[in-house]
Formats: C-alpha cells, sequence, structure tokens
C-alpha cells in the first residue's frame, strides 16, 4: 500500500519527501509504525540512498519518525504526558483587540470551559510571521492550542504545524478550506443572508454594506468572513428580485464614513447593513448623529453580531442572535476532545443564529 503514489515532478528527495507526507496525511501511518524500508523507497522511486536518507531525515529533525537502532525508522507516538494547560494564540495587539466585545465574549466562553475542566490558560501575541515557530515553540508546555481569527497570509504556516500532526489545534473565526483541522465559526454566509432578507421583507429596497478590513496592528488583509457575509448578503438581493449594486459595498472608517452617508442620503438608500457590531457602535452610528440624521427614520441599521454594546443606544441594533461567547465554548470543548483522543477529527463546527429585532430597523411606509 506505501507505494500507491503519483510521482511529482522536482528533486528526487522532495518527491519521497511529499510521498511520505501523503502517507502521514492518509493516515497510512500511524504512531508507532514502521516506515517504509530506504530500499522500498529507492527501489520505487528508482534513486539512490541519498535523496531517500535526506527525506528521511526531514521527519525525523521535525520529530515526526524516529530512529530505532538495529530496528528502523518508525513515526514517532505522542508523549502521552499532560501538562493540563492550553494556549490561546491571538493576533497581536497594537490596536486594542480585546476592547471589541467580540472578542471579549469569545474569551469568557473560553474562561468558563477551561475553569470548570480544570484547564490553565496561557494567552500569547502572534504575528503573522512569526505564528509557526510560537505553535513550535509552546508545544511542550501545553496539551494543545486555540487559534483567534487567522488572516490569509497566516494559513500556509499553519497548514504547516497541521500537517505535521504535533499538537492538537482548534481555529475559533476563520472557515478554512483544508482537512483534518477543527474550526468554530459562525454561519456567515446563511446569518448574513438573515439579516439582510429582514431588511427586504421590512420593505427595503436599497441597502448598503458596510465593512472594514482588519484594525489590528499592521495586517490590513480582508478577513475572509467578509467575504462569506458579502456573498449572503447578495444572494438575499438576487433571490428577492433585487440588483446587487456593487456601488452600495463600503469599506468604511472613522475618516470616511460622513461623506458615505451623505452620499447615501442624496441616492435614497434606506437601510445600511453593518458587517459587524464595531463597524456599527464605532463609525457608523456616530457618523449618522454627526450629520444630524435619526435612526430608525433617515437610516435602519443592522448588524452582524449579538455583542454587548448593540444595547447601548437609544435604538437598540437589530442584529444575528448568536452568543459568541459560544464560540469560545464549542472550540475549548472541541480542543480537550481532542486532547484526550488524538485521532478525533471534527471538522467546522458552524453556529446559527436568528435575527433578534430591535428598534434601529423602521418598516418602510411606516410614519
Amino acid at each position: 500500500m506505501y507505494m500507491s503514489t503519483t510521482p511529482s515532478n522536482g528533486p528526487i528527495y522532495l518527491q519521497v519527501q511529499e510521498h511520505l507526507q501523503s502517507l502521514l496525511d492518509a493516515e497510512e501511518l500511524q504512531p508507532g509504525q514502521q516506515i517504509p524500508s530506504e530500499r522500498a523507497l529507492m527501489a520505487a522511486f528508482e534513486t539512490s540512498n541519498m535523496p531517500v536518507r535526506q527525506a528521511i531525515q526531514h521527519f525525523i529533525d521535525k520529530g515526526i519518525f524516529e530512529r530505532i537502532h538495529g530496528r528502523g525508522t518508525f513515526v514517532k507516538k505522542q508523549d502521552t504526558t499532560k501538562t493540563n494547560r492550553i494556549a490561546m494564540l491571538y493576533v497581536y495587539d497594537n490596536a486594542g483587540m480585546w476592547a471589541s466585545p467580540f472578542y471579549t465574549q469569545i474569551m469568557r466562553g473560553i474562561e468558563d470551559v477551561s475553569i470548570a475542566q480544570d484547564k490553565r490558560l496561557i494567552l500569547q501575541s502572534v504575528g503573522g510571521d512569526d505564528i509557526y515557530s510560537a505553535l513550535c515553540r509552546l508545544e511542550d508546555d501545553v496539551d494543545g492550542f486555540l487559534l483567534v481569527d487567522l488572516f490569509p497570509s497566516m494559513v500556509e504556516r499553519v497548514e504547516k504545524y497541521i500537517r505535521e500532526k504535533r499538537k492538537p489545534l482548534v481555529i475559533i473565526n476563520y472557515p478554512h478550506a483544508w482537512s483534518k483541522c477543527s474550526a468554530v465559526v459562525t454561519d456567515n454566509n446563511l446569518n448574513s443572508y438573515k439579516l439582510t432578507e429582514y431588511l427586504i421583507n421590512k420593505g427595503h429596497k436599497q441597502i448598503a454594506l458596510f465593512y472594514h478590513r482588519s484594525a489590528m496592528a499592521d495586517m490590513k488583509e480582508v478577513h475572509p468572513t467578509n467575504k462569506l457575509k458579502h456573498s449572503g448578503y447578495r444572494d438575499a438581493l438576487e433571490l428577492n428580485d433585487l440588483e446587487h449594486d456593487n456601488t452600495l459595498v463600503f469599506e468604511v472608517s472613522r475618516d470616511n464614513c460622513e461623506s458615505i452617508i451623505s452620499e447615501l442620503k442624496e441616492r435614497g438608500v434606506t437601510a445600511i447593513y453593518c458587517n459587524a457590531s464595531s463597524v456599527a457602535t464605532g463609525v457608523v452610528i456616530p457618523s449618522i448623529k454627526a450629520l444630524g440624521y435619526k435612526i430608525p427614520q433617515d437610516f435602519s441599521i443592522v448588524a452582524y453580531d449579538n455583542t454587548s454594546d448593540t444595547q447601548r443606544f437609544e435604538n437598540a441594533i437589530t442584529c444575528i442572535d448568536t452568543d459568541i461567547s459560544e464560540l469560545g465554548q464549542h472550540a475549548t470543548r472541541c480542543l480537550l476532545g481532542k486532547i484526550d483522543n488524538p485521532q478525533r477529527n471534527d471538522s467546522v463546527i458552524q453556529l446559527q443564529g436568528e435575527v433578534l429585532e430591535r428598534s434601529s430597523v423602521k418598516e418602510i411606509g411606516e410614519n
């Protein structure tokens, strides 16, 4: 069964390395199992022993294989010693990540489960360039990892760690596209669809979508959840026979929001969908008030997240009712399950919500 692989192009040692990795990924090589012999690999790839040994050494250096004198090379058995500690890694915080109710509610959920299960929680901030080294550096001190809010530039380094089958890992709030990794997210597409359709059912025909890029330090990337929320917004419009107008989709900030809102008022837009509660509470509502407009008389406002700050205004914000702390709770339970059973392979857990109707939306035709 070991040789059922399609050779790829490139140096022979990399071809052998990719083949061995594919056996690990397919779980045809299990911890404690002997790998194909050097002679078998030399014959399969029609090569000398040097490229084969170079490929095998790669996995030995990574702690995945081990040579046992007089017996051969084996997949290293996982250390069963538990530290009773888990680590939560998050993108470095020069911009006040933990001032956002969204992240503090995730953290509350993680803490709830950690305390109930008597696990010590270690917090560590990371940047895009050092996330792999941070995982490797911490893995001897913890039993597993929670990763909060990756960005596209970080994914390749996390995938590398996952492929190497090191410590269990669960990702929070990042919809991933690779296998053998667990993630807990809100169902961004479906929830966004529901929120947009709610506005349509209230009679709104021109609905603007506001989003912002990451505000975290130097991470200027668009988070992938933005794309999914935009997709749900577009689907709701089109399936209700309304045009999806890209000129009504805006990246907003405190610097440009007032001018955008003035433009929307002139165009007859009646509703604004904010793809995060922080967009609504920190940018949009202050800008509307600064211009002298009123909610919901001039603009109806909805926001994706049901966070603690959505009720602090005179007109509480209509939003998707998902308990954000559940993201942290589900992720922590999932991680602890993977620590107890390394073969467990949960995929994506998507939390669905319903529209929580509040006073920030008016029905068209109301006085």
